[in-house]
């Protein structure tokens, strides 16, 4: 089973989700980042404004993520799998499902109305997605736990 599952590179991904959000300048140290990243070296002196996603400590960790193709491991199994994905994700959108079955057509698809990547419910509500991120109290999404269990214990 995959919850919010990227269907392609987290690179080719984050280059994506960065492209017209950063000034010119800081694009192009993140795009630099990212291709030393990509080829297994650290990307030293990233600018302040990219801290919170390529700040040292998380580097190593970024360099295993960028080298797995999520298409190309899907196709490898010969199991039953879940592709699940919620329609308020402003992380994952759930177009990467379609990546993800193309490699394995057999995967079962399963879109949860106003769940967001940290699977809780938050529709088109701004502040209550924010919130979502930072507040434990608010609960996981129970048609994910239906559908977790429906997938795990069927034969």
């Amino acid at each position: 089973m995959a919850i919010a599952a990227l269907g392609r590179p987290a690179a080719e991904l984050l280059r994506e989700q960065l492209r017209g959000k950063l000034p010119e300048q800081i694009a192009d140290e993140a795009d630099r980042a990212i291709e030393l990243l990509e080829a297994g070296q650290l990307a030293p002196n990233t600018p302040r404004a990219l801290h919170g996603l390529l700040r040292d400590s998380v580097q190593p960790y970024m360099m295993s993520w960028f080298a797995r193709d999520p298409a190309a491991a899907i196709a490898k199994l010969r199991v039953p799998v879940a592709l699940v994905y919620g329609t308020s994700d402003i992380q994952v959108r759930s177009s990467e499902v379609a990546y993800l079955t193309a490699a394995y057509a057999k995967a079962q698809v399963f879109e949860i109305e106003s769940m967001n990547h940290v699977l809780k419910m938050v529709g088109s509500d701004d502040v209550l997605q924010g919130r979502a991120y930072a507040d434990p109290t608010l609960p996981v999404a129970v048609e994910l736990v239906r559908i977790l269990a429906s997938f795990l214990l069927s034969p």
